[in-house]
């Protein structure tokens, strides 16, 4: 439905649209202190035109706060260390991540890349 050119949908009680498929979603993977990963994404195209979303999520039972944005980029705590997640060294096929060595609320880390024009 267009409404004053902008499209409305049927989501929540303000007709919220649904957001587009991302090009790639790791899914949550499990990050031990310390870890980095690379994965493969395998998008292609200019890695300019990608919006890349990381999202965290904490599993632990004591000091849950289930998926969060918390310490992202990584945050120095001063005596209590790094903590957080990044991404970094993003091209075409590829994308690290890495979880804050003293980390103690990114135990999984997600990853979506979408492209634009």
């Amino acid at each position: 439905m267009v409404d004053n050119g902008a499209f409305r949908g049927n989501i929540g009680p303000h007709f919220g649209a649904p957001f587009p498929r991302p090009a790639y979603d790791s899914g949550f993977l499990p990050y031990c202190q310390g870890e980095s990963k690379t994965l493969f994404h395998d998008v292609g195209g200019d890695a300019e035109d990608y919006v890349v979303d990381l999202r965290c999520r904490n599993t632990a039972p004591i000091g849950s706060s289930g998926i969060h944005i918390r310490f992202l980029c990584t945050a120095d705590l001063g005596a209590a260390g790094r903590w957080g997640a990044e991404w970094l060294n993003l091209t075409e096929e590829e994308i690290v991540v890495r979880r804050a060595p003293q980390d103690g609320v990114c135990n999984e880390i997600a990853v979506r890349i979408w492209v634009y024009k």
